[in-house]
């Protein structure tokens, strides 16, 4: 701002001293309204480098977090946790199998009490007509 000051102070040369005091406050106003801006632009950016800053660290927290899960894949519990859920599927097959099949009994269990039923009564019909015979 030095170098500029001399440089206006010999352009000016025979102006008189009261119009270079005048140029010179005008030229220290403008250099502080620059430097005010730059101040500015300068607080703009440092904001925008905390933003990035942050940005960038919950951008690797979120990294992190995926090769966990990612890392979890792998992990023998995960291995684990397939089995059992095909253990399960193969149970809950079991089951139903097992039920169609006690379902059948039943059905078959009931039509034998049936015929059972029908048996007895055919003895006990014949017991009645033996009875009868014998009297």
């Amino acid at each position: 701002m030095a170098k500029t000051l001399e440089i206006k102070e010999k352009e000016i040369g025979e102006m008189s001293r009261v119009n270079f005091e005048e140029e010179k406050t005008k030229m220290v106003e403008e250099y502080t309204k620059k430097i005010e801006l730059i101040e500015e632009e300068k607080e703009t950016l440092e904001a925008s480098v905390n933003m990035a800053e942050r940005d960038a660290m919950v951008s690797k927290e979120i990294i992190s977090q995926l090769k966990e899960v990612l890392s979890v894949k792998d992990s023998p519990l995960v291995a684990e946790i397939d089995s059992l859920k095909q253990e399960i599927s193969r149970l809950q097959e079991e089951n139903v199998r097992l039920r169609e099949e006690s379902k059948r009994n039943l059905e078959m269990m009931i039509e034998k009490e049936g015929e059972a039923l029908d048996l007895s009564c055919e003895v006990t019909a014949l017991n009645e007509k033996l009875a009868e015979n014998e009297k």
